[in-house]
């Protein structure tokens, strides 16, 4: 019952996000991913994640699980390195970008320097992990989890480049006219 639960929120948790941002014209508005059935369930994002999931599960296909599992696992721990790094980077740039922002907490009592310790002992923290993992895998292990995440880390990057004011107009203009 657990797993199930566990499982439950991992589907609906970023199939309900990527719905919001369709609905922000944030992704293409052919893509319907904004759309919701009677019990709002994005379907779209439900099943562009099962064939996302379903190809990554052919994997196991191949000879050895364990080592393929490992690799997914290893491909985890990097891609939340990256995204840590990046939340790292952000941390340092709004403090810069915006020094007199009111907020809820603050990271040292003046100035920047406790930001920068805090941030450096992250970034030392993601080098030892990143490099430890990049380390006790083969080759081929530590390509596909390079690839995996620069596709993963390009992909929202190259849709905002390509990024249109029609897809919200037209999907606020579906939303209206009955698309759910």
């Amino acid at each position: 019952m657990g797993v199930a639960l566990q499982l439950s929120t991992w589907v609906t948790g970023p199939s309900q996000m990527m719905a919001e941002v369709a609905k922000d014209g944030l992704l293409p508005a052919k893509w319907h991913f904004y759309r919701h059935d009677a019990i709002g369930v994005a379907q779209n994002v439900v099943i562009t994640q099962a064939v996302l999931v379903s190809l990554f599960a052919l994997l196991y296909a191949l000879p050895n699980i364990n080592s393929v599992f490992l690799m997914l696992v290893n491909t985890a721990a990097f891609i939340y390195c990256t995204v840590y790094g990046i939340i790292g980077l952000a941390f340092i740039r709004v403090r810069y970008l915006l020094p007199n922002q009111e907020r809820p907490f603050r990271v040292g009592k003046t100035g920047n320097g406790g930001a920068w310790a805090v941030t450096g002992l992250l970034m030392f923290g993601i080098l030892m992990i990143a490099l430890t993992t990049l380390i006790s895998t083969d080759l081929l292990s530590a390509v596909f989890m390079l690839l995996i995440t620069l596709l993963l880390f390009a992909t929202p990057l190259i849709i905002e480049h390509f990024k249109r004011p029609a897809w919200l107009i037209d999907a606020q203009a579906d939303l209206q006219n009955g698309g759910n």
